[in-house]
């Protein structure tokens, strides 16, 4: 009798354990960190609640982390070897590749969840570096220029013809632009220096557009004084003389006071992607009619998108790595679908654009064919600030073109020669 209760116990005690290693499978906690706050941070948590109720087997904890301190918390966590497991950011830089982000390569080709060739152009190329990819595109980008069909009609331009080239740009700029009594101005119609993203898009994406290049992957040689840069910003140069750079300064910081300086039409014309519209819904008034098309271009010149991706990432030295990946590869999918849907974002993936046959949808999707890579150099970050440091000598007067671009490229390669061990 006392073996049977014996035999009975150490059958239940090895039920227990087993029962207590199924719970402690299906617990599996994964960190995971992203910089998206308010409105953005509510829908990726959203995200996450879904997939942890679609996966009980991993638990996935959030933790917002600026975007400015992404990068220095996330490499000092990695070397420490305390990562998380892990994360989202505006973009993934090249510089640091190799030191701190885990190579999918591997993951990917095992994977017949994912497909390259399915990501909208220069998505993937974006996040690698010297053949090794370093995160997944979580959704997908391309920029038009949004204008406002009320404005084109107040003041006498047709509202179904957008400026087609450089020059017509400009006269639209002129002819929307508006100062008060006091010769202040309360609306601007567009600014060649500003775009998504930051000060340095459309400077970029002029210089692409009549042929022009930043750097040259071959040579590893920064590429700042072509004839294509000096016309480009030569012509801000000019535009920043006519608008009086410091009025429009003012009116610049006096129109941080608005959500959404387009939406509360203080601007006729503004580059951006197709997010903008989830903040003109939200922050324009009722009725407002606007539009958009490709960034005006030069005859004989070429259409240009600028883009960039929100990019997952896995950190090395993750020790969840299996379930890392299924949390990754979750957001290329559902999770993408979640929030480009919420966003009125572009997929990543063509195969999820469904949503995109709404006609004004369709055009940011079809933009995408024009995308031009932001900078394919290691030290990108370090080359985009110092790129808008020259805009703003320039077009404050501070510095001739031909001066600030000198500069400009002389400390660049200078940095990447240090990096590259020249």
């Amino acid at each position: 009798m006392k073996k049977r209760v014996m035999s009975f116990l150490v059958v239940l005690a090895l039920c227990g354990l087993s029962i207590f290693s199924l719970a402690s499978a299906a617990e599996v906690t994964i960190t995971y960190w992203h910089s998206w706050g308010g409105y953005w941070g509510e829908g990726m948590q959203k995200m996450v609640d879904e997939f942890n109720k679609l996966h009980p087997n991993i638990k996935v904890e959030v933790l917002i982390v600026p975007d400015e301190q992404m990068i220095p918390k996330l490499t000092i966590a990695v070397v420490a070897g305390t990562p998380p497991d892990v994360v989202s950011q505006w973009a993934v830089d090249r510089q640091l590749y190799e030191r701190i982000y885990t190579p999918l390569n591997d993951l990917i080709a095992k994977d017949p969840d994912i497909n390259l060739e399915d990501y909208l152009p220069g998505l993937i190329e974006d996040v690698t570096y010297e053949g090794k990819i370093s995160a997944l595109p979580r959704v997908g980008c391309s920029t038009l220029m949004y204008y406002n069909k009320d404005i084109f009609e107040e003041v006498g331009l047709d509202p179904e013809r957008p400026p087609k080239n450089w020059k017509e740009l400009e006269i639209y700029s002129d002819k929307t632009t508006k100062k008060d009594a006091k010769g202040e101005y309360v609306r601007v119609g567009f600014l060649p220096w500003e775009g998504a993203g930051g000060g340095i898009q459309l400077p970029q994406q002029f210089v692409w557009q009549i042929g022009g290049k930043w750097y040259d992957a071959e040579t590893k040689k920064v590429i700042t004084t072509s004839p294509e840069h000096f016309r480009v910003f030569h012509r801000l140069e000019s535009w920043a003389k006519k608008y009086n750079i410091r009025k429009i300064s003012y009116f610049v910081e006096t129109e941080k006071g608005f959500m959404d300086p387009f939406a509360a039409e203080k601007r006729a014309m503004v580059v951006d992607g197709d997010w903008r519209m989830s903040q003109i819904e939200k922050y324009g008034r009722k009725g407002l009619k606007c539009d958009a098309t490709l960034l005006p271009y030069p005859e004989g010149g070429r259409p240009t998108s600028m883009f960039w991706t929100d990019a997952t990432s896995i950190p090395r030295g993750t020790k969840h790595l299996q379930e890392a990946w299924e949390f990754v590869k979750w957001q290329n999918t559902e999770g993408e679908r979640m929030l480009t849907s919420m966003w009125h974002e572009i997929p990543a993936r063509y195969d999820l654009s469904e949503d995109y046959q709404n006609p004004f949808k369709k055009k940011f999707l079809e933009a995408a064919k024009y995308n031009c890579v932001v900078m394919e150099i290691p030290i990108e970050s370090f080359y985009q600030t110092n790129v808008a440091a020259a805009v703003d000598y320039i077009i404050y007067g501070k510095k001739t073109v031909e001066q600030a671009l000198a500069e400009l490229q002389t400390k660049v390669q200078k940095e990447l020669d240090r990096v590259l061990g020249k």
